[in-house]
């Protein structure tokens, strides 16, 4: 399952909730910068900051939390239930 959103710009993001692929579009003038480790940290006026295992905690104002297997369980204030077998059950709220 993908997760995407966008900014009131018009930029967009997403996430997959189990392999935590994180992709972003950029608008037209926006600068791309990026960190020492090679990771994009900013996409216009957007930063985007890391944990300490490399994956995304935070898009701008939206953050990101995973569970004990590391699987995506928020995106803002989108909350993300699994079954047993790893499985989205449920969604509920939504991404802001």
């Amino acid at each position: 399952m993908k997760i995407k959103w966008e900014d009131s710009d018009g930029r967009e993001f997403s996430i997959k909730v189990i392999s935590r692929e994180f992709g972003w579009s950029s608008i037209a003038g926006d600068k791309i910068r990026y960190n020492r480790a090679g990771w994009v940290k900013e996409i216009g006026p957007v930063y985007i900051k890391y944990n300490r295992g490399g994956w995304v905690k935070e898009v701008g104002s939206v953050y990101i939390k995973y569970n004990r297997a590391g699987w995506v369980k928020e995106v803002g204030n989108l909350y993300i239930k699994y079954n047993r077998a790893g499985q989205v059950k449920e969604t509920t709220g939504t991404v802001n």
